[in-house]
């Protein structure tokens, strides 16, 4: 665990700023696993049925991808930052399925910072 002392702290992000944060090669059992647990879709769990399908055979949830994603991010960012960034997802679109042998890759660029006000109740705040 790092010392509070050496977390980035929101005044030393600099806009334009891009990280890395790693990549995963997703697997057949993966996907499966993942979808028998969380996204009962036949493309996600049935080889058979998912080759009958216009992808031609078993892809990722997208959600699935996006689990991946938030990993991602909170290992190669927030580990090292003392601020948790991230206002929501405003924008998320699956321009094309994740297949098993894919890399899901993740990098990070920051656009913007601004200060938020915070209310009084737990988690909330105003922009």
């Amino acid at each position: 665990m790092r010392r509070s002392d050496d977390l980035v702290r929101f005044e030393g992000i600099e806009p334009g700023t891009t990280i890395d944060c790693g990549s995963t090669i997703v697997s057949e059992l993966e996907i499966v696993e993942f979808a028998e647990r969380y996204d009962l879709l036949e493309i996600h769990m049935d080889p058979s049925a998912a080759a009958e399908s216009h992808f031609g055979g078993i892809i990722a949830s997208g959600y699935h991808t996006l689990c991946l994603l938030v990993r991602f991010l909170v290992e190669g960012i927030r580990t090292e930052r003392a601020v948790v960034g991230g206002l929501g997802i405003d924008d998320v679109r699956w321009h094309q399925p994740a297949e098993p042998g894919d890399t899901i890759s993740v990098k990070n660029e920051i656009l913007d910072t601004r200060l938020l006000k915070v209310t009084r109740a737990w988690g909330s705040s105003t922009r």
